[in-house]
């Protein structure tokens, strides 16, 4: 039995050094999604330590081919680009990941992407958002994606809500809720609710909108989700702007700013300033009204130059981009080249071994094989030498026989002549 252990062994050996590659290759697909699973909103890190993080994620998972990891990548750097109002990088990095999606088949992935660009599109272009919206609703109610239908219902609210269809609106959101809690979604939870709270303004019916958005700023202590509490504290200003109450909304949008400038999230910041100066014109305090209005053009001149200086580096990045797009083609092609080399080798040197082991078992059966014919073929000689002995034994036997009784006939024939002999 010692030809089966050897292949066995081999076999186990295999099977372990496979395993292990495994591993290893496994333990990066996981730190890449690790990475993607990041949570931008509250987040310690600043936007650029967060986009350098990302593109360094989508570089490793392109070192392996990882084309879910590449995408995810791309899907949550776009989402980081939409907080820091770089829309064009927004879009584009988004569109990437719908691509990648898409060839994998990944329809939940696809579904979710398309309702996150067509909201984030609904200030820009909220035809081309409600487009895209529509398209992952319909695409998540047709394979029951509940895990994405509790977003997108939330989302689409917040497209009716700017229609004015406030019970459309309303219908959205509460859809939005249920499935949240359904699903134990505990982030999204308050956002819901929060929405929940801003039809009730819109209706004024404010007892019902200060019920809901203080509900969901409870939650969003207790997650501490800042980016969240600074749109809170905006929301509740404007309740109590609309309920007439100026020096509670002032509170609330000086909360709101505090938070939203140290997150670096510019666009609410320059709504809070936009809203605290017309509270102040109200307030008839013309030198608040005009230093919270040149805050307000300020960061929106800030906004739109740091738009402007992002296409101008685009553009020249653009040139250099082309010019080494063919050197990195060239190198992928050596490279993949040389892998290719490496990897016929490998099968070479494997297969020989292969080949040698096999060879050696089959050897080694075809040596038992001869020994046990040999063996028997000793033994067959030998019973065939047996056999003659015997048969030569037989035919003594047989002769003694014979010769016996011709002396016994001669003997006979002798006393019978010699008994006539006397009797003459």
């Amino acid at each position: 039995m010692y030809h089966i252990k050897i292949p066995t062994l081999l076999m186990l050996t295999t099977i372990a050094v496979i395993t292990a590659m495994h591993g290893l290759y496994g333990q990066t697909q996981q730190h890449i999604d690790s990475v993607n699973a990041i949570v931008i909103q509250g987040s310690a890190k600043t936007p650029q330590q967060l986009e350098d993080l990302l593109l360094q994620n989508i570089e490793d998972a392109q070192t392996i081919h990882y084309q879910k990891g590449i995408a995810d990548g791309y899907a949550k750097l776009s989402l980081l680009q939409y907080y820091n109002g770089r829309y064009e990088d927004n879009v584009t990095n988004m569109l990437q990941a719908i691509k990648i999606y898409e060839g994998l088949q990944l329809f939940e992935n696809v579904s979710k992407s398309y309702g996150e660009l067509g909201y984030q599109m609904k200030r820009r272009d909220f035809q081309k958002g409600a487009r895209y919206m529509q398209k992952a609703i319909n695409l998540a109610e047709k394979n029951d994606f509940h895990s994405i239908l509790k977003d997108l219902y939330n989302n689409y609210g917040v497209l009716k809500e700017m229609e004015e269809q406030l019970d459309s609106a309303l219908y959205y959101y509460e859809s939005s809720l249920q499935l949240k809690q359904q699903e134990g979604d505990t982030f999204g939870i308050p956002y819901s609710i929060s929405n929940i709270a801003g039809v009730y303004r819109l209706k004024n019916e404010f007892d019902k909108a200060l019920e809901n958005a203080n509900l969901a700023l409870d939650k969003r202590i207790a997650l501490n989700d800042s980016i969240g509490l600074a749109e809170n504290y905006t929301q509740l200003a404007e309740i109590f702007l609309a309920q007439n109450r100026l020096d509670s909304a002032v509170i609330y949008f000086d909360k709101s700013v505090l938070i939203s400038k140290r997150k670096e999230y510019p666009f609410l910041t320059q709504y809070n300033y936009q809203q605290l100066a017309d509270v102040f014109k109200r307030k008839n305090n013309a030198t608040k009204a005009l230093q919270y209005f040149e805050a307000y053009t300020k960061i929106k001149d800030s906004i739109q130059a740091v738009s402007v200086s992002e296409k101008v580096a685009n553009l020249e990045i653009e040139f250099e981009t082309e010019k080494k797009e063919n050197e990195i083609l060239q190198q992928r092609a050596q490279l993949a080249e040389k892998d290719l080399e490496v990897r016929r080798k490998n099968t070479l040197v494997y297969g020989g071994f292969g080949l040698a082991l096999l060879l050696g078992l089959l050897g080694y059966l075809f040596y038992s094989q001869q020994k046990l014919k040999n063996r028997q073929l000793q033994k067959e000689a030998q019973l065939q030498t047996a056999l003659s002995k015997i048969e030569t034994q037989n035919k003594l036997q047989e002769q003694r026989l014979r010769i016996s009784r011709d002396l016994h006939d001669n003997i006979g024939s002798q006393l019978t002549f010699v008994t006539s002999s006397i009797d003459n």
